[in-house]
């Protein structure tokens, strides 16, 4: 397994992921470029809301129909990958294969329809991954985009608890800082320099 990080620039940006100028995988191989943490289980008010993944503005030169775009579940590990990964034969562009995995085929033949959307249901790692289900070729992945939208927004996943704790933490701090200011306007008479410089700072 192949993680080739250099060809994607630029890379990860928050939870989108652009190609550009990569080379497609040698003949029935996979390589991985990006790790996706997915928080697929709604939190807060947004309890209707569901995770996707948008596949959009792919672009391969010459046209190679054998590629194909995966989001591959990452929760038994990478030698697990062949047991859960299989090539998409379907005429549909995005489809769910039999261990629902989604994969896109950023081919011509499906132009009509540049972008697809579907739902990520189970939290967990994923791995972005391109694979050649075909004969080696001599083609270049020119453009792409994958796009992950969560419930919360497009934070990763296992950094939602993190977003938590800092609401819960500016609460708390804005709750000492108006008993500090109630504290200062009680006894400003008989505060030190170092305090009024404290509050000027907090002010």
């Amino acid at each position: 397994l192949a993680f080739l990080l250099g060809c994607a620039a630029p890379s990860a940006f928050a939870e989108v992921f652009e190609f550009s100028n990569c080379p497609i995988p040698g003949g029935s191989s996979l390589d991985g470029y990006h790790m996706f943490h997915i928080y697929a289980s709604a939190v807060g008010a947004k309890l209707n809301d569901k995770a996707t993944v948008t596949f959009r503005n792919f672009e391969i030169k010459p046209d190679y129909p054998s590629v194909q775009i995966a989001l591959i579940p990452w929760k038994h590990n990478k030698a697990s990958i062949g047991n859960i990964f299989s090539c998409s034969t379907s005429s549909k562009q995005a489809v769910f294969n039999a261990s629902g995995v989604p994969i896109f085929t950023p081919s011509k033949e499906f132009q009509w329809h540049k972008e697809a959307t579907v739902p990520i249901e189970t939290t967990g790692d994923y791995l972005l991954a391109a694979t050649n289900c075909g004969t080696p070729g001599d083609a270049t992945l020119l453009k792409g985009q994958v796009v992950v939208k969560q419930p919360h927004g497009y934070l990763p996943g296992n950094k939602i608890w993190t977003l938590h704790w800092w609401g819960w933490f500016t609460i708390v701090n804005a709750f000492f800082c108006i008993v500090w200011m109630i504290a200062v306007a009680r006894h400003s008479s008989s505060l030190l320099y170092a305090q009024k410089v404290f509050t000027g700072i907090m002010a």
